[in-house]
């Protein structure tokens, strides 16, 4: 039983009891139940007995009571229950004084119930509470692993536990620093007696907890304290308690290594920016170690905010992106490394082996960049500029540059593209600078056949062109994109070729049509920026 006197005081029909003296001792727990039939009955009390009795084995001397009493509470019994009007008819006064003084609770019983009726109450009390109890801890257990389940750096992890358990708690390193208190006592006094057994127990720092250390791989990192208060705890709980640490000793280890982490990150980064402001040659690079660039064909990505530097309002950000290139499904196989720079995300990646691979690596970087595929905050405002692949470490600021190439053009002729390899913007880049004139008479050249048709069927037409071009020459897709069936656009293409005069399977043709498309979009940008 892990009732308090208080409890029991209010649970029918020991509810008729009255307390006459011992107040300061009611928020004792009974853990059992005990009837007098024995004149020494107080060297057979074990703590937390209530002690139930008629008086008839009391002696009317109120020194041997006061005697008796003082016995019965250095022997750990919580109360003696007294049933008046049979052998006494009310207690001497010297012995309620000596109960108060020593604070041990004097009940009178009410006389016209039993003691078993009394005892069989509280036991169904007992019981009613440990079904809340147990229900309660459940409740919790089922709180704590979905919040286990979901969180992620967390910066308020430490308080949602606390909340969960419904106890206040408290966070100490294995070297004493408190990362966390949500308790009454001290920061100083969590810490006294350090250092501590690396064991689950109950202790007293400065008021009663349970206390838990933060174990991984054998290494102590901390403790977790967990303090009930005077509210009772039952052995379930304390798992749920050992739950609770499990979750904040596995956030403690991924908090060391993002620290270990973050400060080799920071080093490269720093060691990165150098190498790309031209001050370090790449053998700087190979010669630190760890730059997987040194040991395959690579590609680079720059990754930015559309029209700007990636923003810089939060380090989340980063860690965000860098998580998402990490740990997503089509990237996480493939070994990459990120920088963060001034203006954006500058990544390494080592070059896919198979084609496959290849096409699962663009994809995965396209469902970073596309909001309907990525719930991540900046999905929608981040665009991937992407190099061609290189060969060996000597070409790694050519990469860079031709990222930052494609990023120029792309604010400049405001590319709304969220995926820009360098490849499909690299003839924009060598023909920006032919003059308007020239790009406008090769395309009428070109054009001329078509032109002299009806308008609407023009733009049809040069539209179902180019979309056949951005997919790669594949049907299939161009169907997808525009959204008509297939043999629609075999049927448009097969009367571009025979109007225009040229063979879409012949590079030379296609090249052709290539720079006609870079052509207009420039000349369109021109008109409208």
């Amino acid at each position: 039983m892990q009732l308090t006197v208080n409890e029991a005081l209010s649970v029918y029909p020991l509810s008729e009891a009255r307390l006459i003296a011992g107040a300061k001792g009611t928020d004792s727990t009974i853990q059992s139940i005990n009837i007098m039939d024995a004149p020494d009955i107080a060297d057979w009390i074990k703590p937390g007995e209530l002690l139930f009795t008629t008086a008839y084995l009391l002696k009317n001397n109120p020194e041997d009571v006061i005697a008796f009493i003082r016995k019965l509470k250095a022997k750990g019994c919580v109360g003696l229950g007294i049933k008046l009007g049979r052998f006494w008819n009310e207690i001497p006064q010297r012995v309620i004084e000596e109960a108060d003084r020593i604070g041990f609770p004097l009940l009178a019983l009410p006389y016209q119930f039993t003691f078993s009726d009394q005892m069989n109450a509280l036991f169904h009390a007992e019981h009613k509470k440990n079904t809340r109890l147990l229900q309660s801890v459940l409740r919790k257990q089922r709180e704590l692993m979905k919040y286990a389940l979901k969180q992620e750096g967390d910066p308020d992890m430490f308080a949602v536990i606390s909340q969960i358990l419904d106890y206040p708690i408290a966070i100490v390193s294995a070297k004493g620093q408190v990362y966390f208190n949500s308790s009454v006592i001290p920061d100083a006094a969590l810490t006294l007696g350090m250092p501590w057994k690396e064991k689950a127990q109950w202790v007293r720092q400065g008021m009663a907890c349970y206390r838990i250390p933060l174990m991984h791989g054998g290494e102590c990192y901390g403790f977790f304290l967990v303090f009930p208060g005077e509210s009772r705890t039952m052995k379930v709980e304390e798992g749920l308690f050992h739950q609770a640490a499990e979750i904040v000793a596995h956030r403690l280890v991924l908090s060391y290594r993002e620290l270990a982490e973050s400060a080799a990150q920071k080093e490269l980064g720093e060691l990165m920016a150098q190498y790309l402001q031209r001050h370090i040659p790449v053998q700087a690079l190979i010669d630190h170690g760890g730059f997987l660039f040194a040991s395959g064909p690579f590609r680079c990505v720059w990754i930015a905010e559309k029209d700007a530097g990636l923003p810089k309002a939060s380090s989340l950000t980063f860690q965000h992106i860098r998580h998402q290139l990490r740990y997503h499904p089509l990237l996480r196989k493939i070994k990459a490394q990120h920088f963060e720079m001034k203006d954006g995300i500058f990544s390494i990646f080592s070059f896919p082996p198979d084609q496959k691979s290849a096409d699962d690596w663009l994809r995965g970087l396209s469902h970073l960049a596309d909001p309907e595929k990525n719930d991540g905050k900046m999905a929608d405002v981040l665009q991937l500029f992407i190099s061609r692949a290189k060969m060996t470490p000597d070409r790694l600021y050519e990469a860079y540059e031709e990222c930052r190439a494609a990023q120029q053009l792309a604010k400049r002729y405001k590319l709304s593209a969220r995926l820009i390899p360098y490849e499909s913007v690299e003839f924009a880049i060598v023909f920006q600078h032919v003059p308007q004139e020239y790009m406008k008479a090769y395309c009428d050249k070109l054009l001329h056949p078509l032109l002299v048709r009806d308008e609407k069927y023009v733009q049809e037409m040069l539209g179902t062109l180019e979309v056949y071009l951005n997919h790669n020459g594949s049907l299939h897709d161009a169907a997808k994109a525009l959204h008509i069936h297939r043999n629609t656009v075999a049927y448009r293409l097969d009367k571009i070729s025979e109007t225009l005069k040229l063979d879409l399977k012949n590079y030379n043709d296609l090249v052709k049509l290539k720079l006609l498309f870079t052509f207009r979009s420039f000349m369109e940008k021109g008109k409208t920026g």
